[in-house]
């Protein structure tokens, strides 16, 4: 059975909004995620949202910080992309998909997440939690091969077992998961 909710947004996110105005916007759906966590803690959490990190540094962890320390979120909500030209996180590609590849675009994140970010999950603390949206996409599918031709490959320099071992520390979210099948892979 589930006991406890964590809130977030979903995308676009407050990335709806251009300029300094998404600092602000952030903030609101941060400190009212707090609040709504604060009135049963037992029951929900709440994911942080960020500034985009392409409009700079400063704000980014600005804001991560606030939301850590000052209104205690549970974690950091990270979109798959960000900027206006699509940058995915941990790869400097971009590209302008159709709505319908959005799993395949949080799948792309969790691999490129694997291979050219390791040491960030295999040196992050256990409070630490990386939440994939829509189930875990395609990485959930994609993963035993990735495992098994990446590090053949020279991509990576982790064995299958550790990028397998890796990818079972992201937690997913359930957004666009409409059936029994998606469901029973993050079981």
């Amino acid at each position: 059975s589930i006991e406890t909710s964590i809130l977030s947004v979903t995308a676009p996110g407050p990335q709806v909004i251009q300029g300094t105005a998404t600092i602000k916007f952030d903030r609101q759906i941060n400190e009212h995620g707090a609040y709504l966590a604060s009135k049963d803690p037992s029951k929900y959490g709440f994911l942080a949202a960020i500034p985009d990190p392409c409009d700079g540094m400063i704000a980014l962890v600005g804001g991560i910080r606030y939301s850590l320390k000052t209104l205690k979120a549970d974690g950091i909500r990270l979109f798959t992309r960000y900027g206006n030209d699509n940058h995915y996180l941990g790869h400097p590609h971009n590209s302008n998909p159709p709505i319908f590849d959005y799993c395949h675009k949080t799948g792309r994140a969790g691999v490129d997440l694997l291979i050219s970010s390791p040491s960030i999950l295999r040196t992050m603390t256990p409070s630490v939690k990386i939440t994939l949206s829509h189930a875990g996409g395609d990485l959930r599918h994609l993963q035993p091969s990735c495992a098994n031709t990446l590090p053949d490959a020279g991509l990576t320099s982790y064995t299958s077992e550790q990028m397998t071992q890796d990818a079972k520390k992201f937690y997913s979210d359930t957004a666009l998961s409409c059936n029994k099948n998606q469901l029973d892979l993050l079981l």
